[in-house]
């Protein structure tokens, strides 16, 4: 299987949860060779039951992310069907917003449609058993 000329990537990143995609777009848009091993593409950025985006922490770091040109707070503004401001009764510094609900679908569709504008990025969909790990060892 070729997916680079030379079959060769400068960045290996393992598992396509929030964490790895951000990491996998941030190479390949500083030019670097991508490749991003997931047990399954279609659980690329994939939510849990509950989502949740935001808050006066991961809100912080979620802006900070994007500022950088991460990937997911476009992802969630674009997929939100619920957002509530927190803290109200208190003071400006401590308040935020928080994103409640998202259509698990479309935030995952909207990150791999940024997938998919990356030319130096590559999916590899790969499954390790146990028998797999202990042959490599």
């Amino acid at each position: 299987m070729q997916i680079f000329p030379e079959n060769t990537f400068d960045v290996i990143v393992v598992g396509g949860g929030h964490a790895g995609c951000e990491a996998a777009l941030a190479a390949a848009h500083m030019g670097a060779r991508t490749l991003m091993i997931v047990q399954d593409v279609d659980h690329v950025a994939h939510m849990p039951c509950n989502p949740s985006i935001g808050g006066p922490a991961k809100g912080h770091l979620v802006r900070e992310i994007s500022a950088l040109g991460g990937v997911q707070a476009r992802a969630a503004d674009a997929a939100a069907m619920m957002m509530r401001w927190l803290n109200t009764s208190k003071g400006p510094a401590v308040r935020a917003l928080r994103a409640m609900q998202f259509d698990c679908a479309a935030i995952a569709a909207a990150t791999r449609r940024r997938f998919s504008e990356e030319e130096n990025y590559r999916t590899l969909m790969k499954l390790y058993g146990r028998r797999a790990a202990e042959e490599s060892l």
